[in-house]
């Protein structure tokens, strides 16, 4: 007969140790989650003119640019054709210095966070291992 009720179901121990231990270890594993300067870098390899939006890279270029100027402008060649050409040399070159530093920052920092994340997926597997070994000393009862 249908009482109009249900008794809830228990879980079992064994069923809550390895609901909570699925728990743990599924949000901090190794590819868990995106990483922020791998994207970054593959952003700027796909679109190499993007480095002159960066902050660096227009400040570097404003300072030599600046420089150029001042020094045509002592020499009275401000609007040469020849200072023209060396400010495109020069803004060429930054762009080249500035896309390799960036370059090479963004990949130390994304294997930093991979190492990082592998370091913390072993830690939490020894974390899993000493609990999976207290939970197999536990004691068992039999309910009959």
């Amino acid at each position: 007969k249908s009482y109009g009720f249900s008794l809830p179901t228990q879980q079992s121990p064994q069923d809550k140790f390895f609901a909570s231990m699925s728990n743990y270890m599924g949000s901090n594993g190794a590819s868990g989650g995106s990483n922020y300067y791998e994207n970054r870098l593959k952003s700027l390899m796909e679109n190499p003119n993007s480095i002159q939006n960066s902050g660096a890279y227009r400040f570097a270029f404003d300072q030599g640019q600046q420089a150029i100027e001042r020094s045509a402008a002592a020499k009275g060649m401000l609007n040469s054709g020849n200072i023209l050409a060396e400010l495109a040399r020069y803004g060429q070159g930054m762009a080249s210095q500035q896309y390799d530093k960036e370059a090479d920052r963004l990949g130390q920092f994304a294997m930093q966070k991979e190492a990082n994340d592998i370091n913390r997926s072993a830690a939490n597997s020894r974390n899993a291992l000493t609990m999976m070994e207290a939970y197999n000393k536990m004691p068992r009862f039999v309910i009959a």
